[in-house]
Parts: C-alpha cells; structure tokens; sequence
C-alpha cells in the first residue's frame, strides 16, 4: 500500500476482487458518476453552509473560522483534479496507453496526498468535527456533511491509489 493509503480498508475483499477484474470503462464510470459527482454535489453545499455558520457565530470563541475557507480550496483544488482524470489521464487510460498513464498517475497520487493534508486542516479548524454545546441545526449539518465528505473522498483516494491506479501501473 502506498504511504497515504487509508489505514481502513473501505471495500470487502468481494468488492476488490470486483473491481480488479472489471473493466477500466467500468471503473472510470464508477469513479466519475460515483465520486466525482458526488463532490462536485457536497463541496458547494458544504461551503455555502460553512459561510452561513461563520456568519452567524462569529462573535463565538467556537466558531469554526476558516472552515468555507479550507472547503473552498479543497473544492478548487479538487475540481481541477478530477478534471485532468476525466480529461487527460482516463482518456489514456481507455486507449490503453498505460505506460504513458504512468506519469498523470504519479500526479495523481502526489495531488491525492495534499487533499489528504487539507482533510487534516479541515479536522484542526472544526476541532475534529466536536460540536459545541447547544449548536445550531445548520452547525450540526455542516458537521455531518463534512463528515460524510471525508469517509467519501477517502473512500475515492484509497480506491483510486489501491486498485485503480495499481491495475494500471501493473499492467504498464
């Protein structure tokens, strides 16, 4: 496993065994309708909650300040990146130019690292998610979403960097 691989794996040994033996058209449909759209449906959301509960608790020595902050870098830094899988690196990938695929992947796998940071930037300025007493219903929301997105963007980069990308490196 790769350095920044998830210390728990996310998928059953069934649901591995599935996706090593399945197509790349498969997996790159799994990972775009799946992942992809789903951040790309979280992240907007998230901020634009964040902005609200900064907004609104800001005199509150527990106000996560800073959180749409770090949101909306992970959301620039992450749409960039899918885009250059969809665009660039997946597009080899069908072709079957594995071996030219070796390098996006490198990238990848260095860009799935810095999200992996900014998760943990997230985690410091929302005091691991701890909610504090009496919070608000749009407090408790953003917390709960952020929590969602995390083990989702997690479950992405260990999918991604162990059985996706892994495959393709094998086979270049």
């Amino acid at each position: 496993m790769t350095a920044s691989a998830v210390q728990d794996i996310p998928f059953s040994a069934e649901e591995v065994a599935h996706w090593k033996a399945a197509t790349y058209q498969d997996i790159i449909n799994f990972v775009e309708s799946g992942y992809h759209t789903r951040h790309r449906q979280q992240l907007p959301a998230l901020i634009e909650l964040a902005l609200k509960v900064e907004n609104v608790h800001k005199d509150s020595s527990a106000c996560p300040a800073g959180t749409a902050t770090i949101l909306q870098k992970i959301y620039q830094d992450l749409e960039m990146h899918m885009r250059k899988e969809e665009q660039i690196l997946f597009q080899m990938i069908k072709a079957g130019q594995y071996a030219m695929a070796r390098m996006p992947i490198q990238v990848m796998l260095s860009e799935h690292d810095e999200a992996e940071e900014d998760l943990k930037t997230l985690l410091v300025v929302t005091r691991n998610l701890a909610l504090p007493e009496g919070a608000c219903g749009s407090w408790q929301a953003l917390y709960e979403g952020i929590a969602t997105f995390i083990a989702d963007l997690k479950q992405h980069i260990y999918f991604e960097n162990e059985i996706f990308f892994a495959r393709v490196v094998a086979e270049s």
